[in-house]
């Protein structure tokens, strides 16, 4: 390749790699305005009604529905978790 050639490749490779970082920083921008940093004593823990013994806070969503929820589980120490599949 001429000098050119690659000349005009490294300008579009500078391109690129600006445009990804300007679309990166933008995405987290607005992720940045909705994150919110909750302790875990600051969550409202239940039983969790299938598994004894563990308690489950809600994050996000309502389990009740067809939705994306989050989910955090504390499980007693030596708790075992038996094989399962999707």
């Amino acid at each position: 390749m001429s000098t050119d050639t690659w000349a005009l490749c490294a300008q579009h490779e500078a391109g690129l790699i600006i445009s990804v970082a300007l679309v990166a920083a933008t995405c987290c921008a607005g992720a940045q305005e909705t994150m919110k940093v909750i302790k875990a004593d600051e969550l409202v823990w239940k039983d969790n009604p299938v598994f004894k013994g563990v308690k489950t806070a809600v994050l996000l969503g309502d389990p009740a529905k067809a939705e994306t929820i989050i989910i955090r589980n504390k499980l007693p120490a030596n708790y075992r978790v038996a094989l399962h599949t999707a």
